[in-house]
């Protein structure tokens, strides 16, 4: 993908024919994996345990997204594997949508291989389908489709109830980002408090991360990751991406200020801060691989930063970290 990466600089359509190319290839190789991903076997047992279960049963479950998913695949006597495989499309169809948008979209999937792609449709399958559907519902935020927005957030939140939380991005959509609109923000959101999804959310992060004792030593990276690319971001880049790309500005203020204020909440669980911050990788990459666009005096250097940052953390990942080898490696294939 590198080297091509480095051949696409020939042009925009080689850029998307390798895309393209590399995009499918993927898809293949996340939906039809075969025992890899940390989360396979807990995965395998929900499929085999989920029953075919009338719609008011599911609404009691909560993710009925993900629930309505299983259950159909099962009524048609499909297997697991079709289950990854459904994953698998829904998230790259979604990270597609996203990334036809950038101006280099090639190096917006390189990116998001190393860590994006491989932790989440190729392991945790639930927030995968969610993050895919959330990158369609960014592009409604920055076209202000208010409504389309809410409802892929919704559908989003019925895979992975944590992605309701993006409903908070709403107000802004309209209205301008500032102390102001925040405030109103707050004032509008006040009620949703009180729904009991936002508890479920609350109850299902506490149950699967704050009191399960869980942790998750590679969150510090990541999330560091996150840090610097907001902070490269404020530095360097803010002024000039409102003038040159007032499309997304907001978009991207706004994920700026959510991977500064996530890194705090590994204090309270590095496994639920490190959840919550996947849904703030396609924030990261749209930065990373549109800074080769701005000018300066280290434009050659500050282009190669995204590649060095990305894949010097995949690999001493790919390294030194047990789960990596006990979840990926070797890599296994089924059969078509």
């Amino acid at each position: 993908m590198l080297l091509s990466k480095y051949v696409s600089t020939l042009g925009r359509d080689i850029n998307l024919l390798f895309y393209r190319f590399y995009l499918f290839l993927l898809f293949l190789i996340v939906g039809f994996r075969d025992k890899i991903g940390c989360d396979w076997a807990n995965y395998a047992k929900l499929f085999d345990y989920e029953r075919s279960v009338n719609l008011g049963s599911m609404a009691i479950q909560g993710e009925i997204g993900f629930v309505a998913l299983t259950n159909t695949l099962k009524y048609f006597n499909l297997s697991f594997t079709h289950l990854n495989v459904a994953i698998s499309f829904i998230f790259f169809f979604g990270f597609h949508i996203l990334a036809k948008r950038q101006k280099d979209p090639l190096t917006f999937l390189i990116l998001a291989f190393p860590i994006l792609i491989i932790l989440l449709p190729m392991s945790g399958v639930r927030q995968g389908a969610a993050v895919g559907i959330l990158c369609i519902a960014l592009t409604c935020f920055m076209d202000k489709k208010l409504l389309k927005y809410i409802a892929l957030v919704i559908l989003a939140g019925t895979f992975h109830k944590s992605a309701i939380l993006f409903l908070g991005l709403a107000p802004f959509i309209k209205s301008n980002f500032s102390f102001k609109s925040v405030f109103i923000a707050i004032i509008a959101l006040t009620p949703l408090l009180f729904l009991e999804s936002l508890n479920s959310i609350l109850s299902v992060y506490t149950v699967r991360y704050l009191s399960s004792g869980l942790e998750s030593s590679g969150a510090v990276f990541r999330l560091a990751m996150l840090v610097l690319t907001s902070l490269y971001f404020f530095v360097f880049l803010r002024k000039q991406w409102e003038r040159d790309f007032p499309e997304d500005y907001k978009l991207i203020l706004i994920g700026s200020l959510a991977m500064l204020i996530c890194f705090p909440l590994l204090a309270l669980s590095t496994t639920a801060a490190d959840r919550l911050g996947f849904y703030l990788i396609p924030f990261q990459l749209i930065i990373l691989a549109r800074i080769q666009f701005f000018s300066g005096k280290y434009r050659q250097l500050a282009t190669l930063f995204p590649f060095i940052l990305i894949i010097s953390t995949f690999l001493i990942w790919a390294s030194f970290s047990d789960f990596f080898n006990a979840c990926y490696s070797p890599y296994a294939m089924k059969g078509f």
